[in-house]
């Protein structure tokens, strides 16, 4: 087989098993009461500020936000992205001029700002809502 028909090939299998996975959730796209009861279940685990710091109870940075955050859920919210994977974005924007890897550094930074923006819950309000 070429690498051309081999590619195809994976195209095609990859959208079969596609189809496939997706018919079940497909077919429970147009319920309108399992949508309202699952946005609002979706609404109440978006990050709040506190979430990207908060980490599990026994994390030596921030682990002591785990009780003391008031969040719903808490066991969801300690799974956003947390202190070091912001003190490293903070550690390439410091040093990409040095390293070669300006070219990297700006579309991660901006990726991971995108997501914070577009899904950070505060006082009742995301623009993930609208």
């Amino acid at each position: 087989m070429t690498s051309v028909a081999a590619q195809a090939a994976v195209l095609v299998g990859f959208l079969v098993v596609l189809a496939a996975l997706a018919r079940p959730y497909m077919n429970m796209a147009g319920d309108a009461q399992l949508a309202a009861a699952r946005r609002q279940e979706t609404i109440e685990m978006l990050p709040r500020p506190v979430s990207y710091l908060m980490s599990w109870p026994g994390n030596y940075e921030t682990g002591w936000l785990y009780e003391r955050a008031d969040v719903p859920l808490r066991h969801e919210h300690a799974m956003f992205v947390g202190l070091i994977p912001w003190a490293c974005v903070c550690y390439l924007l410091f040093t990409r001029k040095k390293s070669g890897l300006q070219f990297v550094v700006i579309p991660v930074i901006l990726a991971m700002l995108g997501i914070v923006v577009l899904t950070l819950y505060v006082n009742g309000v995301s623009l993930y809502s609208y």
